[in-house]
């Protein structure tokens, strides 16, 4: 093997060394290409949270503004285009966080990183990724562009014969070196990819230890030495099948559960069974908890839940919530929000939570004591008194419907400060309190007057 180093990367890589000729691939798992399939799959959805979420599900990521217009249109320059943004821009910008179906092409390993090549056919383009791994964890990443992955019929990057240059250099120094050629959709082109300070070619070498390698050139130190190499995974097996057998990261990862499928954490309830938290923080288990403290203080039975998810996830592009009926009288709770939205004065302090977040754990929480504790009759008398038609009916307005006037109601009854009910119309203290006590039996814990 070749053995090579640069202080740049010298932490990210750990090179394998030695070789043999005698293994038999079908005794040892792929377990590493079961994970970066999944990896790769999850990045197809082209949603940050897809790929991020992937390895942590306690991780922050910005939420993008869905914006269709420019404010700062004028600070186009060199164009002519005038008005309420840059429709173009928009299309492009929309064109790229499509779901493209990423496909794993190729796995490259060593005891400290991985080199992932996916290829997505539909608009003929690839990347390498550079993976940095912490035992069994993606501990960060840097993703490079395919050499040939400009638009057909654009004009080439002239700084391409440069990088052209140092691979061919390199592939000179290496026994029987040869270039691997990438055939992506329609197009073909050579298997060079670059980021801002980091290339990656893939080559077949031959000599004691035959196989393809991903080699990775350091464009801020040395141009002209590479610093690492990396086999595939069939050829690491084949070449060194106690290193492959050995317990590496490469055969103890596993693919990570759904998103919504990560059990964080347990909450016990009064009957001994336990509320499973799903996509949940200390922080948000705390939220969960004084949200349910809430009813004890006021005398009530809390709701009985299966589990309490956290999010920002798809289910909850409009949505601050939602409840199901999980069967045997219990329910299953989902609230839009993540510590770092939920903590005041931030994340890192977290002395109370945000009063927004507060009185949505409240409502949802409602959702869920309603559906235990409320029949027909008692339904019928609470629309009698708010004159209301229709109880739940996703055609009927939301403010107009019974239920969510109810948990609306229950919510400002159980908060802990005072808060207006404008979301169901102008609704006075004292007409809340009748409607508290009427679905509860319980005055609200809170004064009018």
């Amino acid at each position: 093997m070749i053995s090579r180093a640069s202080p740049l990367l010298v932490a990210l890589f750990l090179l394998i060394s030695g070789c043999s000729d005698s293994a038999d691939p079908d005794e040892w798992g792929a377990p590493a290409e079961e994970f970066f399939a999944a990896w790769s799959d999850a990045w197809s959805g082209s949603d940050a949270y897809d790929i991020i979420r992937f390895y942590d599900a306690d991780v922050h990521v910005g939420r993008a503004q869905d914006y269709r217009t420019l404010s700062l249109s004028a600070s186009f320059k060199g164009t002519s285009v005038a008005g309420d943004g840059r429709a173009w821009l928009v299309d492009w910008i929309e064109a790229q966080y499509e779901s493209r179906a990423r496909t794993l092409h190729g796995l490259y390993l060593s005891e400290r990183a991985a080199i992932v090549v996916v290829v997505v056919d539909e608009i003929e383009t690839a990347s390498a990724v550079v993976m940095a791994m912490d035992d069994d964890l993606i501990e960060s990443y840097t993703d490079l562009r395919w050499r040939d992955a400009h638009l057909a019929g654009g004009m080439p990057d002239a700084r391409m014969d440069w990088l052209d240059g140092l691979v061919t250099d390199d592939l000179a120094s290496l026994p029987e070196g040869e270039l691997v050629t990438l055939q992506v959709g329609g197009r073909a082109g050579p298997a060079v990819f670059v980021g801002d300070s980091v290339a990656v070619y893939l080559a077949r070498v031959g000599g004691d230890c035959s196989g393809e390698y991903a080699f990775v050139l350091d464009l801020e130190e040395d141009l002209a030495a590479p610093t690492a190499m990396l086999p595939t995974a069939d050829t690491l097996r084949r070449c060194d099948p106690d290193r492959a057998a050995a317990d590496a990261w490469w055969n103890t990862i596993e693919v990570p559960l759904p998103i919504g499928q990560q059990v964080t954490g347990v909450i016990p309830q009064r009957d001994g069974t336990e509320i499973s938290v799903f996509n949940g923080t200390d922080e948000l288990e705390g939220l969960l908890t004084w949200g349910l403290s809430r009813y004890e203080d006021a005398g009530l039975v809390p709701p009985e839940l299966v589990s309490a998810s956290f999010a920002p996830l798809r289910v909850c592009s409009d949505l601050q919530g939602v409840v199901t009926d999980a069967g045997e009288g219990a329910s299953d709770l989902v609230l839009c929000t993540d510590a770092y939205r939920a903590c005041e004065p931030d994340r890192e302090m977290c002395t109370s939570f945000a009063s927004g977040d507060r009185l949505a754990m409240l409502h949802e929480l409602a959702h869920a004591w309603l559906l235990q504790n409320l029949g027909a009759a008692d339904e019928a008398a609470f629309l009698e008194v708010r004159g209301l038609d229709t109880w739940v009916d996703g055609s009927v307005a939301w403010h107009e419907r019974g239920v969510e006037q109810a948990a609306e109601i229950l919510a400002w009854g159980l908060m802990d400060e005072d808060v207006e009910l404008l979301r169901i119309g102008e609704t006075s203290c004292a007409v809340a309190a009748v409607a508290f006590r009427l679905l509860t039996g319980v005055a609200p814990m809170r004064t009018c007057g």
